[in-house]
């Protein structure tokens, strides 16, 4: 998988051809599944915010979960796992904004778990492993693009 950068040198664009790490793919794809799969989940709940609510009440010791909360709790997780999809994407075409938004999105998505009282150190185990492969394999492709690009220019 090739990704083309351009370096502005003299008012001309000179294209980089820069081969993205095979485990920055995986990794990318591994978050583009998840955050896909989480955020219709979430979209479907606000859809089916009634019968959501009524299921949740029965299934629950606490049954006085209102449609309002529930339509807030799924319209709110809708909105961090889009983000991580957009964050995703701008990894995956290689732009450093993309690691920024997907790592403010994940550790927004775990700061909500845990004020809901849903967290577990397992899912913030891997969420955290996963953002630090991510930035270690980010960095090393930075790298990469100014050895070429430093190339270029001479």
């Amino acid at each position: 998988m090739k990704t083309e950068a351009t370096e502005p040198e003299n008012k001309k664009k000179k294209h980089v051809t820069i081969k993205k790490p095979f485990m920055l793919s995986l990794l990318c794809m591994v978050f583009f599944v998840h955050s896909a799969v989480m955020a219709l989940l979430f979209l479907s709940g606000v859809f089916f915010n009634s019968w959501l609510t009524e299921a949740i009440n029965n299934y629950t010791v606490r049954t006085d979960y209102g449609n309002s909360l529930i339509l807030l709790f799924s319209f709110i997780g809708f909105l961090l796992y889009g983000t991580s999809f957009i964050g995703t994407w701008y990894l995956w075409q290689m732009k450093k904004k993309g690691l920024y938004i997907l790592s403010i999105s994940v550790l927004l998505i775990l700061v909500s778990t845990y004020l809901i009282g849903a967290g577990s150190l397992i899912n913030s185990i891997i969420y955290g492993f996963l953002l630090v492969f991510l930035t270690l394999f980010y960095r090393k492709l930075g790298k990469e693009k100014e050895e070429i690009s430093g190339n270029t220019r001479k």
